[in-house]
């Protein structure tokens, strides 16, 4: 186990730091491998600590080999589509520490599209076809309409962004109950503030205090969960609701890897190796047969919108596979995502896991160099175009019909965005970028 934790983190660092010598994207490589490491490594360190037994290590070496592979894997997408990409047109373009002069307004513009659309989602309108998983992507619309405020803004307003940002978290909390969605989008600011800031120390510093600062929420939201989502799913007053969370915020338990009640709420979430592990001994043991690609051909049919579509026979979720597959029964009311690394190797096996992940890798760093190179030039809405949708590919804890959904919507959201910034700016509401490449100020210092 700590071999495999160790060699984890080794390759997890060489391909974050890959990347941003290369500085040709918005940060989605950086934010896929925080996620990963998140769901696989993590939880995998608890077990080196030999006060902590948990559940059966043996399943969760397995599980964590079986991951280290699809990590593997996928740096070497991300090498090989690099190195391809250098030098055409999705890697060239200005520096990526050169930015065109954007108006601040474009950046509230998505945010406040995807506010709009996150809004309609709290409603009944998520029930109706498309218009449901269009509303579910608005959230991406805002991602990027901050990335644009702190990529654009003087040194003072960025902290102010950030900020921003960072009650993310708290937003989803409140609205639904869940802490994971404001930490992704949550993750995905950070991982494009990334992609220029210097110096490099000063950002690992940074990243290593708020980790530490995200575990104790963590471990103290896991602690009020129930109470937090009974208000919420119950539609509780805001007041009541508010005052929950407040609760919660001001008792927060400062993250001790000698207590075992921490150790144990970052297992029972965190700990997808766990499932893979038994997976590979569930189908060792001939209780279940590889799945040889049925559940990416039901991916490929995600994408496809079900207003055109209405018989569709798939929707979002993960269903019975990890039961299926791992011979685990759970509640009733208990929603398990099977996670990208176990959807390839009940596909495939540890060889699918390889080559799947380098496929992974390879899509990612297209999407983000595109999308990379887009901003640059000063085309935000192109930009928009390929970054919303890729967001998709970074639930690496869900299934791949989930990706392919929620990048329809996604692809969705990033029309509907653009449209408005087309129509604003032929208005004249808001100013069109200017010359690509013009720098209003340094733009690597926070």
């Amino acid at each position: 186990m700590t071999r495999y934790v160790v060699i984890w983190l080794l390759v997890a660092a060489g391909i974050v730091f890959y990347r941003w010598r290369v500085g040709r994207g918005m940060g989605l490589v950086v934010a896929f491998v925080l996620s990963l490491t998140s769901l696989h490594w993590l939880a995998a360190t608890l077990y080196v600590m030999p006060w902590y037994s948990g559940v059966d290590a043996d399943d969760v070496a397995t599980g964590l080999r079986i991951s280290l592979i699809g990590l593997l894997g996928f740096g070497m997408g991300v090498i090989l589509m690099s190195r391809w990409l250098r030098g055409r047109d999705a890697g060239g373009g200005p520096d990526s520490t050169a930015m065109p002069v954007v108006n601040p307004r474009i950046g509230l513009l998505y945010v406040g599209v995807g506010v709009a659309l996150y809004g309609a989602m709290l409603t009944s309108l998520r029930s109706i076809p498309s218009i449901g998983g269009l509303a579910s992507a608005g959230s991406t619309a805002a991602v990027f309409g901050l990335c644009l405020l702190v990529w654009h803004a003087r040194p003072s307003r960025r902290l102010f962004w950030l900020a921003g940002a960072g009650l993310l978290p708290l937003i989803t909390i409140l609205t639904q109950g869940y802490l994971s969605y404001g930490i992704a989008a949550l993750v995905m600011v950070v991982a494009f503030v990334a992609e220029w800031h210097r110096p490099r120390w000063a950002l690992v510093v940074m990243g290593l205090v708020l980790s530490y600062v995200a575990m104790s929420f963590y471990v103290t939201y896991m602690r009020d969960r129930k109470e937090i989502r009974e208000a919420v799913w119950n539609k509780a007053a805001a007041s009541d609701r508010l005052a929950v969370v407040k609760r919660t915020l001001t008792s927060i338990e400062p993250f001790d890897p000698f207590d075992d009640a921490h150790l144990g709420r970052v297992d029972d979430r965190l700990n997808q190796n766990y499932l893979v592990g038994r997976a590979a001994l569930w189908i060792g043991n001939g209780f279940a047969t590889y799945g040889e690609g049925s559940t990416l051909v039901d991916a490929a049919a995600a994408l496809v919108p079900r207003i055109l579509w209405p018989g569709k026979h798939v929707s979002a979720g993960s269903g019975d596979l990890v039961t299926q597959f791992t011979g685990i029964q759970f509640a009733e009311d208990t929603s398990v995502g099977i996670g990208q690394v176990m959807e390839f190797y009940v596909n495939f096996g540890t060889f699918g896991v390889l080559l799947g992940f380098a496929v992974v890798g390879a899509v990612v760093v297209f999407f983000d160099e595109r999308a990379g190179w887009h901003l640059r030039q000063g085309d935000v809405q192109r930009a928009c175009l390929w970054y919303l949708p890729a967001l998709s590919l970074l639930q690496v804890g869900g299934s791949f019909v989930d990706v392919g959904a929620t990048m329809a919507g996604a692809f969705g959201c990033a029309v509907l965005a653009t449209t408005a910034h087309g129509v604003l700016v032929r208005a004249g509401a808001i100013a069109p970028e200017s010359t690509p490449g013009a720098v209003t100020h340094e733009p690597a210092v926070l």
